[in-house]
């Protein structure tokens, strides 16, 4: 008899709801059994979309018995909350990055879901990247020695209005601006590929809308390993989405843009390059979907569980302590778990 397939529910449908939606669908093993959302009308266009129920009620949600996970897709301040709840009620969860704004707040929502024995998984899913990963192969078989820079960018191009939705701008309900919203997928492969940080100098700015918090910044680390690392990110420069990763060791260098990744080697050997293809969209989400059911049913920890992703929201929190107070902040030094 065939194992019986997991009911998910998404909690808050907004943009990257259907990128979940299409996960579940696609995924061996899960099927989506409710949308629930403030706006009605939001859940029940999604609900429709994939032959789901739709809802305004979490709390009813909660009490259904065949709901098994739960995917929390609402704004970053209300995921704690919402989370434990949904511990308390017998219910794994998948939460959208970042897993809170609060290191206090994150302490909570591991230990609810510890104590109610349930899996605690949260969305980075350029670990499960084509290219980090083999990027990652790559630096632990040594093809360029042991690292000792990294340089990262990211940056996108976000309107006006998108900041103006929801009191984006304000921080309100996100706990920042670019580097919580959209640089912390890049914090977390740099923890991921470098290990952890010693302390951070950074620098933020508005430079490209009329809003509260940065839509430009950068941070230099200095690693555990000795290692130093920097990154850029902004949401107001006039291209969409491009991110690149650059490491260097004494052996040569990896580069990659998500679309190819480069070896330069040392020594008088020739460049060699290889062409991975791009992830298609949601293909990382549908990753996560999957390891998160195995993790379930083979009672294992999910690869980005509440600690891992707690690393990177200390990251970010110890990034904007740095802006504040115009000097370097050290961190406690998490064990990376790769």
């Amino acid at each position: 008899m065939p194992e019986r397939k997991l009911g998910f529910a998404i909690v808050g449908c907004g943009f990257i709801s259907a990128q979940h939606a299409w996960a579940i669908k696609e995924s061996e093993g899960s099927e989506l059994r409710v949308a629930c959302d403030i706006d009605l009308s939001r859940a029940r266009a999604l609900a429709t979309q994939y032959g789901a129920e739709a809802t305004a009620d979490f709390a009813a949600v909660l009490r259904r018995d065949d709901v098994d996970v739960v995917n929390v897709c609402t704004l970053p301040v209300l995921h704690a909350e919402m989370v434990v709840q949904a511990a308390q009620a017998g219910k794994h969860v998948l939460v959208e990055k970042p897993i809170t704004t609060t290191l206090a707040e994150a302490e909570r929502m591991i230990a609810a879901c510890r104590q109610a024995g349930v899996k605690l998984a949260v969305i980075h899913q350029l670990r499960f990247s084509t290219i980090i990963r083999r990027m990652k192969e790559m630096l632990d078989s040594g093809a360029i020695g042991k690292p000792f820079f990294i340089d990262v960018t990211y940056r996108t191009f976000r309107p006006q209005s998108y900041f103006d939705q929801n009191e984006r701008g304000t921080g309100k309900w996100d706990g920042g601006g670019a580097f919580i919203t959209h640089a912390i997928h890049d914090l977390d492969v740099i923890l991921m590929l470098m290990g952890p940080v010693r302390s951070v100098m950074a620098r933020r700015a508005v430079l490209g809308h009329v809003m509260q918090v940065e839509d430009a910044g950068g941070a230099l680390f200095e690693f555990a390993s000795g290692a130093l690392g920097v990154l850029t990110t902004g949401t107001c420069v006039k291209r969409h989405h491009d991110r690149t990763v650059e490491i260097h060791g004494p052996e040569g260098t990896l580069f990659h843009n998500e679309k190819v990744l480069e070896r330069y080697v040392t020594r008088g050997q020739p460049i060699t390059y290889a062409e991975i293809a791009a992830d298609q969209p949601g293909t990382l989400h549908k990753i996560q979907v999957q390891d998160l059911i195995e993790a379930i049913q083979k009672d294992r920890e999910p690869v980005v569980n509440g600690e891992v992703a707690q690393r990177s929201l200390a990251l970010v929190q110890a990034i904007y302590e740095s802006c504040a107070s115009e000097r370097a902040v050290h961190l406690a030094e998490y064990s990376e778990v790769n």
